[in-house]
Formats: C-alpha cells, structure tokens, sequence
C-alpha cells in the first residue's frame, strides 16, 4: 500500500478584515480538493496583502519543502502564488528540482504536470 502524498496549502488574501479567520473559503477548497486527490494536508501557510515583496508564509513554505516535509502544494488558483509569470516560472522549476508537484484547486494551467524545462512529468 502507498503512502498518502503530503501536501503544504499556501492560501494570500489581498487584505483582511481586522479579527477575521485566515481565508477560510480558500483554504475549504484546497482541503477538499486535496481529499478527492488522495493526499494529506500536513501544513497551511498564508500570507495578507498584494504586490508583497517578502510574504513569510510563502518563504516558510519553501523553507519546509526545502527540507522534505511535503510532497505538494495546493493553492487555490496560481495568482495565489505570484502573478509574475517570470517568479511562477522560477517557483515551478524549483519544485520540480524538489520532485514537488504544485496543484491549483481551480486547475487552470495544469501546474500539477507542467514540468518547467519542457514537457510534461
């Protein structure tokens, strides 16, 4: 029998409403879409605001998937992750150094099987 594969969910809110839960419908959605994949949510990191130049919880992220502690990241849509086509791009190639897969719930541009380098994993 094969191990759940680990995932880290990483939700951002462009801002928040003062004493209001981190993101609760992204982070739903994420959690949902992670039981009908068969993986297990082991983290959540989030991030408030836009046009961020550091967001702790990203780095955080990283920071834990540089040292083995998941196999993928859910997030809700790929915005979520940058909006630069250039750092998403930089982003995917380092998870596919990490044999990470990356995973958006709405599934826009496939990131799950997009390998940076050309072709598909």
């Amino acid at each position: 029998m094969s191990r759940l594969k680990r995932a880290l969910v990483y939700t951002r809110d462009a801002c928040r409403l003062q004493g209001a839960p981190a993101s609760p419908d992204q982070l739903n959605a994420c959690r949902a879409y992670a039981r009908e994949q068969g993986m297990i949510v082991v983290g959540h990191y989030n991030d408030f605001g836009s046009g961020l130049v550091i967001r702790q919880g990203l780095q955080s992220l990283w920071a834990d998937l540089r040292a083995g502690k998941a196999d993928a990241v859910i997030t809700r849509d790929a915005a979520r992750l940058s909006r630069s086509a250039a750092d998403l791009y930089e982003l995917l190639e380092e998870a596919a150094s990490l044999g990470v897969t990356v995973h958006t719930v709405k599934g826009e541009i496939g990131l799950e099987c997009l390998d940076p380098k050309g072709g598909s994993r």
